[in-house]
């Protein structure tokens, strides 16, 4: 795997994983929301998935090594 190609996984899987867990904590600060109350399990599980999906994406390329 060429250097730029595991550069580029790592840029995708941080942004990733920073994008699916800030947008977990955003949806659970709607005040709209169905539930009626805080849970803060859904912004650690937004994390969660959001890191799972980027190390299946791309853990090939970068190693698994997001920050």
């Amino acid at each position: 795997m060429k250097q730029w190609q595991k550069y580029a996984a790592e840029i995708l899987g941080t942004f990733v994983l920073v994008f699916g867990g800030c947008l977990s904590i955003i949806m659970e600060l709607n005040p709209q929301d169905l539930s009626g109350g805080v849970l803060p399990l859904w912004p650690a599980l937004g994390f969660g998935f959001a890191l799972m999906a980027g190390l299946y994406a791309f853990a090939e390329g970068s190693g698994g090594h997001f920050n």
